[in-house]
C-alpha cells in the first residue's frame, strides 16, 4: 500500500476518515434522506391535490386559490418539522 504524499498540509492519496469527518458525512446523509422523503411527500400530495381538481398532465384547468392556500399551509407545516417522523405522523394522512 502506498502512502499518501503530503505538502503544504494537502494530501493527495487515499486516507482514512477519522471519527468526526465519519460522524459529520453520516450525518448529512441522514439530513439528505429526511429530506428527499418529505419532497416525495410534497410531491405526492401536489400530485393527489391536482387529481382531486380534475387536473391531468399538461391540462389547462387551475388550482382554486382556496385550494393553493390549503397545500401552502400545509408545506409551511411540513418544513417548520425538524424530524421525518413528525412529517409522517401528519393528522391528514389516512388513520392519521
Amino acid at each position: 500500500m502506498r502512502t499518501a504524499r503530503c505538502s503544504a498540509g494537502a494530501c493527495r492519496g487515499p486516507a482514512p476518515l477519522g471519527d468526526r469527518a465519519a460522524e459529520a458525512v453520516a450525518d448529512a446523509s441522514r439530513r439528505l434522506a429526511a429530506e428527499l422523503v418529505i419532497r416525495d411527500e410534497v410531491d405526492h400530495r401536489l400530485r393527489l391535490l391536482d387529481a382531486a381538481q380534475g387536473r391531468v398532465d399538461g391540462g389547462q384547468r387551475g388550482v382554486s386559490l382556496e385550494g393553493l392556500r390549503q397545500v401552502h399551509a400545509e408545506l409551511r407545516r411540513i418544513a417548520r418539522c425538524p424530524t421525518v417522523p413528525c412529517a409522517v405522523s401528519c393528522s391528514t394522512w389516512p388513520g392519521g
